[in-house]
């Protein structure tokens, strides 16, 4: 009998859609189960009328390829997928990777190609499986168009792995020269050009480092900021932390974290999905071929794991006990899974600040909808093509009804707006936003006798339009 934890699952981007690419590298998926992932017959009971009352057939007449699959938020395992259901590509900053490092030595870091670092850049570490996992440090040197030199604090490794990485995650201000003011809010600099550091009005950053000399003086300062304006020395503000106050540093070597960026767009995305059932002897493996994402739940639920469940639709499927020839598979990143406890930095009703005190959330979900719909055609028995629809982005927020503010938002249609932000115990964080969101739903429910008061709020976000036209965001930083 086969065992369910025995199920693996893989997905590899196709470059001709419905077409599994050669020697394909499949990401593994860290899943929850895979409830409804098939290649279902569409059948039709034959209409001719027998005498003797009996059915003569059941007629093949299509199949229909795809279903959900089920996982539990971390940090970098559902990358992939967040790309197709956003129809984009994460727009990553200057790294280095597959490969591309190859040794440290006394603090110098060689590259093998890639665009130069530049002094002051954030360099982040991950992948070297020795001390210089998860270190963060600002480039004081860069060498031969691609080395990036550190102060001091790095091991030496004289033949990094395949899997070692470098991300710029962000970077130090010289000395003194990151200031805030108030009215409107912003840091300034003399020195630094915030234009040229890839930054898009929407962003969040976060200020400061682990360190107070890599912090504004005033504590309060030091936190996560959304960009709303972006001048040559002036970055302004549109969500501050409480406490934000005007500041002049003087020795402090600020630091700015950025993260990667995706935002929903018009970008088509088909993927290839392997399902293997390894306890069958021989193997079995399943293909679902030209998958796109069509839908995607974030799930929170009060004490509890941040769930989300992917849903495909695709062309076609296959069986059998050969796997796709020059296979390969690339580990799942072993990231904590988030919790809705201690791994929930903000849940924020935008400019208005966070939500809770007294208004606490209960629970809550976001549904992503691409509303795809399946190209069938006289002569193929699965989907010739797979159509897109609107990108529909609702969900529900359910309250503890201690603010009438929330009603009146329903009955006013009032425009808001909503990020919710999750770090890990490794300072890991993915960050969504929905700048501009109104109320669908919600009213004050008394069940009944000896229960709270819950107002469960149905929300539809809806177009930024000022800016970069986009209904949602999605950023991830390394480490915060």
């Amino acid at each position: 009998m086969s065992d369910t934890n025995r199920v693996s699952l893989g997905i590899v981007e196709e470059i001709t859609p419905g077409t599994t690419p050669a020697t394909p590298a499949f990401q593994v998926l860290r899943i929850t189960g895979t409830p409804s992932l098939a290649f279902n017959p569409v059948t039709v009971t034959s209409e001719e009328i027998r005498s003797d009352r009996n059915i003569t057939d059941l007629i093949l007449v299509g199949a229909e390829s795809g279903g959900d699959a089920g996982h539990e938020l971390s940090h970098g395992a559902l990358d992939t997928i967040l790309e197709g259901a956003l129809f984009n590509v994460w727009t990553n900053r200057n790294r280095r990777e597959s490969g591309n490092v190859t040794s440290i030595s006394s603090n110098v870091i060689t590259v093998a190609s890639g665009s130069a670092f530049a002094v002051d850049d954030l360099i982040y570490l991950e992948g070297f499986g020795d001390l210089n996992d998860e270190v963060v440090f600002p480039a004081v040197a860069t060498t031969n168009a691609t080395n990036v030199t550190a102060a001091s604090g790095l091991t030496d490794n004289g033949s990094a792995p395949s899997t070692a990485k470098l991300i710029n995650t962000g970077v130090q201000g010289a000395a003194g020269d990151i200031d805030s003011t108030t009215s409107p809010d912003t840091i300034t600099s003399t020195i630094l050009d915030f234009t040229t550091l890839g930054l898009l009005v929407g962003d969040w950053i976060k200020i400061g480092g682990p360190l107070t000399a890599n912090q504004l003086p005033t504590p309060a300062n030091n936190d996560w900021v959304r960009i709303s304006a972006i001048a040559a020395n002036v970055l302004t503000f549109d969500i501050v932390p409480t406490g934000w106050a005007a500041d002049a540093s003087t020795t402090e070597l600020v630091w700015l974290r950025f993260g990667d960026r995706l935002r929903n767009d018009v970008v088509e995305k088909h993927y290839s999905l392997e399902q293997v059932f390894n306890d069958h002897s021989p193997l079995t493996y399943q293909y679902y071929t030209g998958q796109r994402v069509n839908t995607f739940n974030i799930a929170l639920a009060s004490q509890s794991i941040v769930t989300a469940t992917a849903g495909f639709m695709g062309f076609g499927a296959s069986v059998g006990n050969t796997r796709f020839a020059g296979a390969t598979d690339i580990v799942a990143p072993a990231r904590s899974v988030f919790n809705t406890s201690s791994n929930v930095g903000r849940i924020g009703r935008g400019v208005d600040g966070p939500i809770g005190t007294p208004s606490f959330i209960l629970d809550g979900a976001i549904d992503i909808n691409n509303n795809l719909r399946r190209q069938n055609a006289i002569g193929n028995l699965g989907s010739i093509g797979i159509g897109a629809g609107e990108f529909s982005v609702t969900g529900n927020i359910n309250l503890y009804f201690e603010d009438k503010s929330y009603l009146e938002d329903v009955l006013n249609n009032t425009e808001r707006s909503l990020d919710i932000r999750f770090t890990d115990g490794a300072n890991k964080t993915i960050l969504i936003d929905m700048p501009r969101l109104k109320y669908s739903s919600g009213f004050p429910a008394v069940p009944g006798k000896n229960q709270e008061v819950l107002i469960n709020l149905g929300f539809q976000s809806i177009l930024e339009s000022a800016n970069s036209l986009y209904t949602m965001q999605i950023q991830r930083f390394h480490k915060t």
